[in-house]
């Protein structure tokens, strides 16, 4: 039963059974390679703006961050959307 109403999901939303996943080892080698580096920013020089109207480091990763909520949210509400109308 649960697998049949996995499948309507599947096909309502178009999803290919098997998916590329080896994205998300890359990924995940950045960040782990990433946040040492991050750690070493002293925070004057993170929160310091290179210029005026220039953002300042710790300000774009604020920013890519807050975006990065704001699309998952909006993708789980999507997903949420299309769930209900598949199965009712």
């Amino acid at each position: 039963m649960q697998e049949d109403v996995w499948h309507r999901v599947r096909v309502a939303l178009k999803i290919r059974p098997i998916m590329e996943t080896s994205w998300i080892d890359d990924l995940m080698l950045a960040v782990n390679r990433a946040v040492p580096r991050l750690f070493e920013i002293k925070d004057a020089a993170a929160g310091g703006r290179p210029a005026p109207g220039r953002w300042s480091p710790k300000e774009i990763i604020g920013h890519l961050i807050d975006s990065a909520v704001n699309n998952q949210a909006r993708y789980v509400a999507h997903l949420q959307h299309h769930l209900r109308q598949v199965l009712g």
